[in-house]
C-alpha cells in the first residue's frame, strides 16, 4: 500500500475564527534520518485527504496543526507507516541478462525484469579492479529493458551487473556479473613501451609501434 489516508476534525478549543488546517510530512529511514518535508493547506471544512504514491514499506512523521485568524494552534506530531501489498516473485527477478560490445567505448546490457520495486540500476567495474562500482540509475519497469553505457575505455574488461535496491540502497535481487571486453589498443603488460596489444571480441593481436 503506497498511500495514507489522514482524518481529524475541528479543535475543540477555537482561538478565533477558524480558516484552515497545515500539514507537512515526510519520511524516515531505518537510521532515523528524515527526508525532505512535503507541506500542504486545507480550507477550514475540509476533514480528510488521501496521500498517494508514498514509498511502501516507509514510516512516514506527519506535523498537523489548525490555523485561525489569529494565527497557528500547536502542532500535533503523529507517525504512520505504509505496507507491502505486492507480492515479490518467487523465481529470478531477472532473466534473459545479456551484453554486447558498442563501438570502443561502449557497451549494451538487456534484461526482462519480473518485480514491484522500480530501483534499477546498471553496476560496472574494470576487472580485478579494488574501486567502487560505478552506478548508473535506470527508469526501472517489469518487462524488457535495454541500457547503453558509455565512456568505457577501450582495450579494457568489466564486470557489468543489474540490481534492484530498496528505499535505504540495499540490494534486493542482481543478476549474475557478465565480463565484457572493449576491443582497443592498451599497452601489454610486461612487454616495452614500443608493444601494443590489440584486443579483439575472442583474441588479442601484438603490434609493434617503431620507437623514434
Amino acid at each position: 500500500m503506497d498511500s495514507l489516508t489522514l482524518e481529524w476534525g475541528p479543535p475543540q478549543d477555537n482561538n478565533g475564527r477558524l480558516t484552515g488546517y497545515t500539514l507537512k510530512y515526510q519520511p524516515v529511514n531505518n537510521s532515523n534520518e528524515l527526508g525532505p518535508v512535503e507541506e500542504m493547506t486545507f480550507p477550514a471544512n475540509e476533514t480528510t485527504i488521501t496521500l498517494a504514491d508514498l514509498k511502501y514499506s516507509t514510516r512516514y512523521k506527519f506535523y498537523f496543526n489548525a490555523k485561525t485568524i489569529k494565527g497557528s494552534g500547536p502542532t500535533i506530531t503523529e507517525e504512520a507507516v505504509t505496507i507491502m501489498d505486492e507480492v515479490r516473485p518467487i523465481g529470478p527477478a531477472f532473466t534473459n541478462v545479456n551484453s554486447s560490445v558498442v563501438g570502443e567505448e561502449g557497451a549494451v546490457i538487456s534484461w526482462e525484469y519480473f518485480g514491484p520495486d522500480k530501483n534499477v540500476y546498471v553496476e560496472y567495474i574494470v576487472e580485478n579492479s579494488k574501486e567502487d562500482w560505478t552506478k548508473e540509475f535506470v527508469n526501472g519497469s517489469s518487462g524488457s529493458q535495454t541500457y547503453l553505457i558509455k565512456g568505457l575505455k577501450p582495450g579494457t574488461s568489466y564486470r557489468v551487473r543489474v540490481v534492484v535496491k530498496d528505499h535505504s540502497e540495499a540490494t534486493i535481487h542482481s543478476t549474475e556479473e557478465l565480463v565484457i571486453t572493449l576491443p582497443g589498443e592498451a599497452a601489454c603488460p610486461e612487454r616495452s613501451a614500443s608493444v601494443y596489444c590489440r584486443v579483439g571480441d575472442n583474441s588479442i593481436s601484438i603490434l609493434t609501434v617503431p620507437v623514434t
